[in-house]
């Protein structure tokens, strides 16, 4: 599965997540694509009913959904372009909920990749 942490819909971070995944669709590899842009997930607030309660979170957005998906895929892969030297605060809320999963070791032998996207301006070089 490939996740596109970028709060915009089409952009450099999903054109380059398609990029990457070339080699692997090339070699008969399904690979999912999902935008960040498509779910509300919200930060965590500390609660901790998810170490009580497995796969449970009071927070209702699309997180859970998203991790359910994430946990049945063979491999990841998250792209994000820099925001102030770190991910989206999308990205890095699904990071932090992703803690639900890992404590069951549902992430355990996937093969997982990073993807950072950046840029700069030509006026900046002047």
């Amino acid at each position: 599965m490939a996740t596109d942490g970028s709060p915009g819909k089409i952009g450099n971070t999903q054109v380059m997540i398609s990029v990457a995944a070339q080699p692997h669709r090339r070699a008969g590899v399904e690979v999912e694509s999902v935008s960040m842009a498509q779910y509300d997930v919200q930060p965590c607030n500390g609660c901790e009913t998810c170490y009580r309660k497995t796969w449970q979170c009071p927070i209702k957005d699309g997180a859970i959904r998203l991790l359910k998906r994430m946990a049945k895929a063979d491999g990841m892969t998250a792209g994000s372009p820099p925001y102030y030297g770190g991910v989206t605060a999308q990205l890095k809320a699904l990071t932090d909920i992703s803690i639900i999963p890992y404590q069951k070791r549902e992430f355990r032998d996937k093969v997982e990749g990073a993807l950072g996207v950046g840029g700069g301006s030509t006026a900046a070089r002047s």
